[in-house]
């Protein structure tokens, strides 16, 4: 996993049908059998396909359960405050995310809310 990013900004919402649906920014290629490999802790890995892997840093402790218990969620890219792309990407709950947190610069929620 060598083509790992971060996302910089995101939000995820519940949609009318209480799917979970994260917002990220555009990306120029179409994803191929997207999923996310979660863990119900900080961070989760999003895997695009290609070999392309985003991480969503700092998942909010009120939607960890939620997401933990989902099969799917919902992906829209957005530029400009419009959706570019939107598609399903399957959930795939692990005992511990695959990334090296020290090396992409993160830390844990606890950590993260100390320096503020």
């Amino acid at each position: 996993m060598s083509n790992i990013k971060k996302e910089e900004s995101y939000l995820v919402a519940l949609n009318d049908n209480q799917e979970i649906v994260f917002m990220i920014s555009d990306k120029s290629a179409e994803p191929d059998n997207p999923s996310i490999i979660y863990d119900g802790k900080d961070h989760a890995l999003f895997s695009r396909g290609n070999g392309e892997f985003i991480v969503l840093d700092y998942i909010n402790p009120d939607i960890r359960h939620k997401l933990s218990k989902a099969e799917d969620v919902i992906i829209m890219e957005m530029k400009n405050n419009e959706v570019t792309n939107a598609y399903y990407a399957e959930m795939n709950l692990v005992n511990v995310v695959p990334i090296n947190l020290a090396e992409l610069g993160l830390k844990t929620w606890d950590e993260a809310l100390k320096e503020f």
